[in-house]
């Protein structure tokens, strides 16, 4: 079996930052265990000593370089062949497996390499040497949403200052440090507070001021609503919302994908509503994906208890008078609704992106990849039709787009960047 050579770079610095999760520590050892080329460059690399270093930030770049490159160096003397020159005639099986013996001792010190690059360039951004680089690359999205408050006026959110930004109604909108945005409700004594935009009556509805939050393509964002409820938002979706919840429901309703965790309240249920779909519910936890470019929606359940009401149309049940009749489904955890039905689903993967990964386990290649077009901006174009390939695995989303393609590289294609243009090549 062979491992891309980034990927295990990753492996190998989270094993010396003793960070890695019991599955990659298992993808370590398989790839040691390949060869023994492999068990004694891993030993060289993780030594207690350097361990110590890195564990403790102490480890200078090109020390672990040099010691990387050592241990290369060794394996590659290991694979070198006894005659210098093998011959032309007899020679070519032993020709490509000294090859491949080589490509993947250069492979993995240009994977660690940029590892250590990607790392060093979180704080430190001024290496000149490495800035051609990284203008071709595309980093990863972040924490990006525009505000929309009840006049039309709009904040963007990832470049606000923390503390108050607004005053809707009887809620103070305030940003805090960690970057999420909540929604505190209460008496205000003054309609215009140092640092807010005042209370804005234009825009009041019977429910009381509305405001959207939007996330771009390449943007996500958690926001607290006025009853306590928690909410996550992928990238290129919206949620619209009361600044308080008055009415005998709390309504909202979203756009892409949105995972709640809901504060129970028996005397006022919670509604979110999408195109095709509401769901309800007392007090849970659940995701809904509801981008309109994906085939279906999706609202999986993890905790509690939903109900999905759609008035979509499908074929009449006995009693009903039109196919457009509202038919609902109640969910128990660890299920979903999908294509008018209920299905068991792996709940790790329907919110790994709000886990900070990507779970690529038996997708569609094409789902797959509008999850990478969305979070990384990108478009893309399939040059010979789409692989027909499902992908496997676990990827994280803080990797930079070439790193994320270098991942699935070979897996049923090849991948060209150009510019904010991925073309993908479907190979057998």
């Amino acid at each position: 079996m062979s491992h891309d050579a980034r990927y295990i770079a990753g492996l190998i610095f989270k094993h010396l930052e003793g960070n890695i999760s019991e599955e990659e520590s298992n993808v370590l050892k398989s790839w040691a265990e390949e060869s023994a080329q492999n068990r004694k460059f891993f030993e060289e690399l993780t030594d207690e000593e350097l361990r110590k270093l890195v564990q403790r930030g102490a480890a200078p770049e090109d020390k672990i370089l040099q010691k990387i490159r050592s241990g290369i160096n060794e394996s590659v003397e290991i694979a070198r062949p006894v005659h210098s020159i093998p011959s032309l005639t007899g020679g070519r099986h032993f020709l490509k497996t000294t090859w491949f013996k080589y490509a993947a001792a250069i492979l993995l010190i240009i994977g660690i390499s940029t590892y250590l690059w990607n790392r060093s360039t979180k704080t430190e951004e001024s290496k000149t040497v490495k800035t051609e680089t990284k203008k071709k690359d595309i980093l990863p999205g972040g924490q990006r949403a525009l505000l929309t408050l009840a006049d039309g006026s709009t904040i963007i959110l990832d470049s606000a200052a923390n503390g108050q930004l607004a005053i809707q109604g009887n809620s103070k909108i305030v940003k805090l440090e960690d970057g999420q945005l909540i929604y505190n409700s209460g008496s205000i004594s003054s309609p215009f507070e140092k640092g807010g935009r005042g209370d804005v009556r234009s825009g009041e509805t019977a429910g009381g001021f509305m405001n959207t939050m939007s996330t771009p393509r390449g943007g996500q964002y958690q926001l607290t609503l006025s009853d306590g409820t928690k909410v996550w938002l992928n990238a290129a979706s919206s949620i619209t919302y009361p600044t308080a919840f008055t009415n005998k429901a709390r309504e909202v309703s979203i756009t892409g994908e949105a995972y709640f965790e809901v504060t129970p309240n028996k005397s006022q249920p919670f509604i979110v509503k999408t195109i095709k779909e509401e769901i309800t519910v007392l007090g849970t936890s659940f995701n809904i994906n509801a981008y309109p470019d994906e085939p279906s929606s999706k609202t999986s359940l993890i905790e509690g208890s939903v109900m999905v009401t759609t008035v979509a149309p499908y074929p009449p049940l006995a009693g009903d008078v039109s196919p457009k009749a509202k038919r609902g489904w109640t969910l128990k955890p660890g299920e979903a609704f999908t294509n008018n039905k209920i299905i068991k689903t792996d709940i790790t993967q329907d919110i790994a992106w709000k886990n900070g990964l990507f779970n690529f386990n038996d997708l569609p290649f094409d789902e797959a990849m509008r999850q990478l077009s969305r979070w990384y901006d990108v478009e893309i174009i399939y040059d010979k039709g789409i692989p027909k390939k499902q992908l496997k695995g676990k990827m994280d989303r803080n990797l930079t787009l070439r790193d994320a393609l270098s991942g699935l590289d070979g897996i049923g294609a090849r991948f060209t960047l150009e510019g904010r243009v991925v073309h993908v090549t479907a190979i057998k």
